[in-house]
């Protein structure tokens, strides 16, 4: 098992889904890197991208019932969507939607209700702002309670506002 970073964090931290997983990261090539998320008093990054915390407009939030709830059924529904046969794609997405939200509040009940986890980084742009939002294999790495309270503590010692919708 990884060590969990400091909160706020001090050193430079990574971490991926497959190093969290039994086994310790044994995964083939690209596979290795799925969900990596990294964390410095610098930087946060996660799928790929690195934002510097001097570009970090916001960090927003939800709370956690609610991002599982949201995050699960979305996915969820995109995959029964693809998966169902044309014509019966609308009915497949809305009745998995439904029952990935039961699920999530069910997988919620388990943590604390009140956790507020990371849900978007929001970048300044030169025209615009640009929204980042982590995959659901990131989200599963920072949605950890260590980690997910690094990356607030980091965020706020870093100057950058934390919002909450």
């Amino acid at each position: 098992m990884i060590p969990m970073p400091a909160a706020p964090v001090t050193a430079p931290w990574e971490a991926t889904l497959a190093a969290l997983l039994p086994g310790g990261g044994a995964l083939p090539g690209a596979f290795a890197r799925v969900g990596a998320v990294h964390l410095s008093p610098l930087a946060i990054g996660f799928d790929a991208q690195t934002i510097a915390w001097a570009d970090v407009a916001e960090v927003r939030t939800r709370r956690l019932r609610a991002a599982l709830t949201a995050g699960l059924a979305g996915e969820v529904g995109a995959q029964a969507a693809r998966l169902a046969p044309p014509g019966t794609r609308f009915a497949a997405r809305k009745v998995a939607t439904r029952l990935a939200a039961g699920a999530g509040g069910l997988v919620a009940g388990v943590f604390q209700d009140g956790a507020e986890v990371p849900w978007a980084v929001v970048a300044r742009g030169r025209w615009r702002a640009a929204v980042h939002a982590p995959s659901a294999a990131a989200r599963a790495v920072l949605w950890l309670p260590a980690v997910a309270a690094s990356v607030l503590a980091t965020a706020r010692a870093a100057g950058v506002p934390v919002v909450s919708p």
